[in-house]
Parts: structure tokens; sequence; C-alpha cells
């Protein structure tokens, strides 16, 4: 018997380092800004279920969110030139 306990919490972990200002291939990130990253993560996320939205839903607002700042992320650093071709 296994136990689902922490499972499906990588999405969130990803997005919270990420929305702290660590780099996504790597690079140097403060504590002050994973901590900043999980709190708005979590409000983000208390938020929708106050607004009773299924968690299905919570993980897709999550995942966009994390596209939206790994684009801004690639923008700022000129890694992308907004084509995907």
């Amino acid at each position: 018997m296994t136990l689902p306990i922490g499972t499906g919490i990588a999405l969130d972990a990803i997005a919270a380092t990420v929305l702290g200002g660590t780099h996504i291939e790597g690079g140097v990130g403060s504590l002050l800004g994973t901590l900043l990253g999980v709190v708005l993560i979590r409000v983000l996320q208390n938020g929708l279920i106050l607004i009773d939205v299924s968690s299905l839903w919570e993980s897709v607002v999550v995942g966009g969110l994390l596209v939206v700042v790994l684009v801004a992320d690639a923008r700022r650093r000129g890694g992308w030139r907004g084509s995907f071709a």
C-alpha cells in the first residue's frame, strides 16, 4: 500500500523557485525570493479554493503562470525572440 503524500508538489516547488528568481537552467537564487515565490503560489491557490475552483484547474493556473514567467525570463535574458519555429 502506498500513500499519495506529496504527490503533485513538484509543479508547485518548481513554480515557486522560478517565481522567486532562480533561473530554470541552473543558477543562483535567494532564499527570500524562493519564500516569496512560495507565498505567491499558496495565496493564488488559496484564492482559487475560496472561489471553488477544482484542483485540476489550480494546477492549470500554476502551470500557466510558470509558462508566463519562463517566457518573460527568456525574453529578459535575450534567449527567446517570440517565435516557436
